[in-house]
């Protein structure tokens, strides 16, 4: 398994340097055009060899410096003075793009940020800390030698008279910060939105920066080399914990919103787990190719060796020696305190106090240290427990993969402290309230175990269906069973009870882990549901009770002989679209139906056409070789999550899913955007379509925001639109089986329960001859004013329809509205959380707080 992030994330020492980069080749590019051309060596015919070469080399030092090629390895950090200052001498008005501008600032907050880091937290300025405020001095420098070239242009003066009177500060930062701003309204102006996709394009293509054997290294000349290095190592370093923080307050926010009920669990926790496995891969990537950088930081700041830990905030908001690598502490204490194979249990009477009721802000650090070792230590049994192997969970979040991985290997990274502060952080914010994500699971895991047993007890009433592998139904069984093991009987309770030789009688100790871990909750809960999802999928397909009511439902309704209204279809419709449940649409006639059935049940065209000619083909030809076609996986999350989450594999974050997520975020906002402002979720889009990059906190928001999005289609109940649709297909059978019969003969061949979904075809062959026999008779012609003549065993289908959907058209729908949080779609009004996407969509790319000021204004 390769070790790394997906190719097209990029964290910030990847995106730094990027930035760097680009606004290196905007300077050299902008320097040579604002320059004369440079005379080539004279070289004659009839010049020697020797001659040749001297006129070369003396026109190669005449050659200024910024005319020369730039370098594709390293660049030294005085040739961005030595560029700026040819464009300022040049006395040319320059065009910027405006992404120019937001580059270079956003590399110049980012080592600031690293700056400001180490002065506040090393003894004293080091020796590598006067590198990054040298180098930070250079850029700023750079900057502004470029104002004066930069208030020569008209762009410019555009700009500064149209926003006079804005807070933002004058000059360069004025411009960067108005650039930063329009990056989300290119909507205001659509000719300079082009111009900046075209910029970004050129400046951020992947296939420009596939062209460079590697990033171009900007390096301190006035440093030696050794410092040098060393600085950029430590500042690697800062980069990645620096997005280790971000992605800890994105989840802080998602937890908070969970606490609001603005998010469901199962949102929540996926998106919390892909956050810790995000980082996992990060910081594995980052070791792989920065052990140097590991080194060079303990030197840096001698302290404890949990330092690196103290780099995120491990510490939080009180400062205690002991503590400020107290995630990190916990871990390695409860691995070396155990002999292998041991599983400890944990006496509440020793350092055991109450003080969850307690608000956090108002605890002492003392307090605070102990309630976060009760959090720990009360699970640390079942860690163990689990760590072993010995029982497994549906699902397993990263905290318990990195905990079996310590266990077996006796090494504890340091991603591992990363995601067990998570496991904190979750506590500290819900409190109380922790102990809702166990109820909730439950309550998932409990309703599709009824709808399973539901679906057995119905089975038994119809014939076996040949096509239905009897593992599925085993499938299901296992889903029971685990259901029982998991939610009816607390067995890690049992574990610790054994092990402590005492049976708690407190009902609050009852599933104590179980409700101290919201997050495993929410990916068991999400694991349950994709799992009878598909086997609820693949169990209305291969009856048919799906298809074909889908297809009488719409042909009643284009006839117009009876008013229907089915929402549970409807929602079905919409989630996985007319065109493909309708083979390329509605059909408009019974023509129509009766052929799009016939190819949806997996009748070749071939076979259609002979047939439509009356002419017989073989059974190899009858057949399609796709096969019947059914209802298909309808959310691209399933098929992002479902390897990791019911299977042993990983996330696929394939390029072609993660623009699926986008397209399919950006197409819910397209029909609102005509004549207005691009939403967040569509500039995302255009950013993807210029750069094919993300950064992890841009992704992750997009992941949530589908997530909440697809919830209902998560939670769909497939089992009983089997049900409620072979009653439908019986009641039809039951009616009309004799006046088929009477028509068709021997040609009627619906004698089994799995062949009902026949009846229907058969009905709208019935109406098509009837509309044949009028034509004939000439009874269209001597039509009724406002009525319609049609066949009769159609309207009467239709009455059918019409009281069975009486009682049974809303039932799925009923019960989403009950389940899921989310209730966009499902109700008139509109319920959707609050969206947060355009804040951490843009927080990688703000220069200081003005800009969110700005961002939050013009919301």
């Amino acid at each position: 398994m390769p070790v790394g992030l997906p190719k097209f994330l990029v964290g910030s020492y990847k995106r730094y340097k990027s930035d760097t980069n680009q606004f290196l080749e905007w300077l050299d590019r902008t320097a040579k055009e604002c320059s004369p051309p440079v005379e080539t060596a004279k070289i004659k015919p009839s010049m020697s060899q020797s001659a040749k070469k001297k006129a070369k080399k003396n026109a190669a030092e005449k050659t200024p410096v910024h005319m020369k090629p730039l370098p594709t390895d390293k660049v030294a950090l005085s040739h961005f003075v030595t560029l700026a200052k040819v464009i300022a001498d040049s006395g040319r008005q320059i065009g910027v793009p405006r992404l120019v501008a937001v580059l270079i600032s956003r590399a110049i907050a980012l080592r600031k940020r690293c700056s400001a880091w180490f002065l506040e937290h090393s003894k004293g300025e080091t020796e590598v800390n006067r590198g990054h405020t040298h180098f930070v001095a250079v850029l700023e420098e750079v900057l502004r030698i470029l104002e004066e070239p930069l208030s020569r242009s008209p762009e410019a003066g555009q700009e500064q008279e149209k926003y006079s009177n804005n807070t933002l500060t004058d000059g360069f930062d004025a411009l960067a910060n108005r650039f930063s701003v329009l990056d989300l309204e290119e909507a205001e102006e659509p000719e300079e939105g082009k111009k900046v996709a075209e910029a970004s394009t050129r400046l951020s293509n992947p296939a420009v920066e596939a062209s460079q054997k590697a990033d171009i290294d900007v390096f301190d000349d006035t440093e030696n080399a050794e410092n040098g290095k060393r600085e950029e190592a430590v500042f690697a370093v800062f980069c990645l914990f620096e997005d280790l923080r971000r992605l800890r307050d994105f989840l802080k926010q998602i937890w908070q919103d969970y606490k609001e009920q603005k998010i469901d669990l199962i949102s929540a926790a996926v998106t919390t787990n892909t956050t810790i496995d995000i980082a996992r891969q990060a910081s594995e990537e980052f070791l792989e190719k920065n052990r140097f950088a590991i080194t060079l930081l303990k030197k840096e700041m001698p302290s404890d060796d949990d330092n690196l830990t103290a780099l995120f905030s491990i510490s939080l908001a009180y400062k205690l020696a002991s503590s400020r690598g107290k995630s990190r502490v916990m871990l390695r204490g409860t691995r070396e305190v155990r002999t292998p194979g041991e599983i400890p249990t944990y006496n509440k009477g020793w350092a055991y106090q109450r003080v969850s009721e307690m608000d956090r802000k108002d605890m002492s650090p003392q307090q605070r240290w102990k309630e976060d070792q009760e959090i720990v230590l009360r699970s640390l049994t079942a860690f163990a427990f689990l760590g072993q192997g010995s029982q497994l969970m549906p699902a397993q979040d990263e905290l318990m993969r990195g905990l079996r991985r310590m266990e077996k290997t006796g090494e504890t990274p340091f991603w591992l402290a990363f995601a067990l502060q998570i496991y904190l952080d979750i506590h500290h914010l819900l409190r109380k309230e922790v102990r809702r994500g166990f109820h909730e699971a439950r309550q998932h895991a409990r309703r599709a175990r009824d709808k399973i047993n539901a679906y057995f007890a119905f089975s038994k009433e119809l014939e076996d269906n040949p096509f239905w592998k009897a593992n599925n139904d085993a499938l299901f069984s296992r889903v029971c069973k685990e259901v029982e093991l998991w939610f009816d009987n607390d067995l890690f309770g049992a574990v610790q009870n054994s092990l402590e030789r005492v049976v708690s009688a407190d009902p609050e100790d009852e599933f104590e882990f179980l409700k101290w871990h919201p997050l495993l909750m929410g990916l068991v809960a999400f694991n349950i549901s994709l799992r009878v999802q598909e086997l609820g999928r693949t169990l209305v397909n291969v009856w048919g009770s799906v298809i074909y009511p889908a297809y009488l439902y719409n042909a009643v309704q284009q006839e117009g002989v009876v008013d229907l209204h089915w929402p549970d279809m409807d929602k079905i419709l919409e989630f996985h679209g007319e065109d493909k449940l309708f083979f390329g649409g509605k059909p408009k006639n019974l023509e129509e139906s009766i052929m799009k059935v016939a190819l949806t049940t997996g009748v070749s065209t071939q076979a259609m056409a002979a047939a439509k000619n009356g002419r017989k083909v073989s059974w190899e030809k009858f057949k399609s070789s796709r096969g019947q076609r059914g209802l298909e996986e309808p959310t691209v999350i399933a098929d992002l999550f479902r390897d990791r989450y019911t299977g042993y594999g990983a996330i696929d974050f394939t390029v072609a899913n993660v623009e699926r997520v986008l397209n399919e975020l950006a197409a819910a906002d397209s029909a609102k955007a005509e004549g207005k402002q691009l939403s967040s979720r569509q500039l995302l889009k255009r950013r993807w379509e210029a750069t094919q990059k993300l950064t992890p906190l841009q992704l992750l928001a997009a992941l949530r925001e589908r997530l909440v999005d697809e919830e209902s289609k998560l939670h769909f109940d497939y089992l009983g639109m089997h049900q409620r649709g072979m009653d439908l297909l019986k009641a039809l059978h039951s009616q009309e089986k004799d006046k088929l019969r009477q028509y068709f003969g021997a040609d009627y061949r619906v004698s089994h329960d799995y062949e009902l979904g026949g009846v229907v075809p058969y009905i709208f062959k019935v109406g098509i001859n009837s509309a044949d026999a009028r034509q004939e008779l000439g009874v269209d012609q001597i039509q009724v004013p406002g009525t319609r003549a049609t066949s009769g065993m159609l309207v009467r289908a239709g009455q059918t329809m019409q009281e069975f959907l009486k009682e049974h058209g809303d039932e799925a729908c009923a019960e989403l509205r009950g389940v899921c949080l989310n209730k966009t779609g499902l109700t008139s009004e509109r319920h959707a959380p609050q969206e947060q996407l355009l804040y951490w969509l843009k927080l990688d790319e703000l220069i200081d707080p003005r800009v969110l000021q700005v961002l939050g204004q013009l919301r």
